[in-house]
């Protein structure tokens, strides 16, 4: 029976054919040039299943205890980061994709979840530069482009809007 009470307070591990509840958040890829064990790589990919199935503690456990174990797998900082931004903690979300960054500042993932978490923060300069470096690094994807663009206008705007803004800054 206590085996039993045990084994029920740990959820079911995600189906890998399960529909993703975050299907927009680009999936953090292991680079090839990045060296790392079979059992790193297992884990990363439960934690995205764990992630994808909304089981953020689950997938933020797996990834820390990730980090832990391989400090320079960054695949696992942008995972924490994708995890801090569903959970709607923005800042949090910042500081994993910047961490990612620092160890590979053309990581596509991290660079694509900062602009989301800069969005979330909003911090509109800070998205403009991140996805500026975005489309240096990858101008495949005109939505891209199309979003840089609403951005700078909607900064124009906010300028027409309050000229004394512009001014003091």
């Amino acid at each position: 029976l206590a085996i039993g009470a045990a084994c029920a307070s740990v959820p079911p591990a995600p189906a890998a054919n399960a529909t993703p509840a975050f299907a927009d958040f680009p999936v953090p890829d292991i680079p090839a040039s990045l060296r790392t064990a079979p059992a790193d790589r297992d884990q990363h990919a439960n934690a995205w299943r764990k992630l994808q199935a909304r089981d953020l503690k689950g997938a933020a456990r797996d990834y820390t205890d990730l980090l832990r174990r391989s400090p320079g797998f960054y695949p696992a900082d942008a995972g924490l980061g994708f995890v801090s931004l569903a959970d709607r903690d923005f800042k949090s979300a910042i500081t994993h994709f910047r961490a990612a960054l620092a160890r590979d500042n053309r990581y596509l993932p991290a660079w694509r979840g900062l602009v989301e978490a800069e969005l979330g923060a909003g911090d509109d300069d800070e998205a403009i530069a991140a996805l500026e470096r975005l489309l240096a690094l990858d101008g495949s994807r005109e939505s891209d482009r199309n979003r840089l663009e609403l951005l700078r206008l909607k900064q124009v705007q906010a300028l027409i809007a309050d000229p004394d803004e512009a001014v003091t800054d």
